[in-house]
């Protein structure tokens, strides 16, 4: 049985301003490009904002609808772009909201399908460079903390692989960096 920790409230004044740096900075390692979409979004909806009307993340989620209202009346939006702008900035501040109450432990929301296309092409991936690795008789059983400082990078992205593989739902986080090292160890013939 496991315990849930207790959701953390949201900070009093965290404005909307955090949320989109956030989005256009740190959240691109979770939403790739659409983080800066889902920014853009609460951008152009809080831009009609009233000058008494906070700029407050927890302000802002309470009353999306009606400054999608107000966005659409000035704006002439056809109604599928205006949902779309409400869809993303919905999105994008309760994303942010998750992360502000557990930013360790944060994975984001996404659509079933894709989450499982990705797991399923990242696994295939680490599959195909951990039975070229194989091959290459090059998988190291010990730690990396017991390789020593004269461990090639080549030996440390090896024991990486083999930690990858199981830990499946990290792949796509994890694999991106591993590929980097290994064209590093190329570029540079470490191994």
């Amino acid at each position: 049985m496991s315990e849930q920790t207790p959701e953390a409230p949201l900070r009093v004044g965290e404005s909307v301003a955090e949320a989109q740096d956030w989005l256009s900075r740190s959240a691109a390692v979770y939403f790739g490009d659409g983080s800066k979409v889902f920014a853009a979004a609460i951008g152009k909806l809080v831009a009609y904002r009233t000058p008494h009307e906070p700029d407050d993340v927890a302000w802002t989620l309470k009353n999306l609808d009606a400054l999608a209202d107000r966005l659409a009346r000035k704006e002439s939006l056809a109604p599928n772009s205006l949902k779309t702008y409400l869809s993303r900035a919905r999105t994008g501040l309760e994303s942010y909201v998750d992360w502000s109450r557990n930013p360790v432990g944060w994975v984001p929301k996404r659509r079933v399908k894709e989450k499982e296309e990705r797991r399923d092409s990242a696994s295939s991936s680490v599959e195909a460079i951990a039975r070229k690795k194989d091959r290459q008789d090059a998988v190291i059983s010990e730690a990396p903390a017991q390789l020593g400082p004269s461990a090639s990078l080549q030996d440390e992205i090896n024991q990486a692989l083999v930690a990858i593989a199981k830990w499946p739902r990290l792949q796509p986080y994890l694999m991106p960096g591993l590929i980097t090292a290994m064209d590093a160890a190329k570029k540079t013939g470490d191994s």
